[in-house]
């Protein structure tokens, strides 16, 4: 009920697509209140992920990327944020790709 369709159907499509998440829809029925939490905050891309928090952050390389996918599937209002930070982040590009020309 808290989640609109079409979130639900990329919610679908990434456990379909990605092996991470392919338990993220039992997931998120057995922690309904937490996700619902992160879902509805006004920065979710600066909370915990439920269920999914400390297994992306202990996957240095990809975890980053992982939490960019989530946050589009679910809030695409916070992904341009979400990729600016991935970008400022990332060894290979870092803070020039984002930041603004002076």
């Amino acid at each position: 009920n808290w989640m609109p369709n079409d979130i639900w159907l990329n919610i679908v499509q990434l456990s379909q697509s990605n092996k991470f998440f392919s338990n993220i829809i039992g997931d998120m029925i057995a922690n309904e209140t937490m996700w619902k939490r992160w879902y509805e905050d006004n920065e979710p891309e600066q909370m915990s992920i439920p269920d999914y928090e400390q297994t992306i952050s202990d996957q240095s390389h990809i975890g980053p990327f992982l939490k960019l996918l989530l946050v589009r599937c679910m809030r695409v209002d916070r992904s341009i944020l979400m990729a600016k930070e991935f970008l400022r982040n990332t060894k290979e590009m870092g803070a020039a790709y984002v930041e603004p020309v002076t």
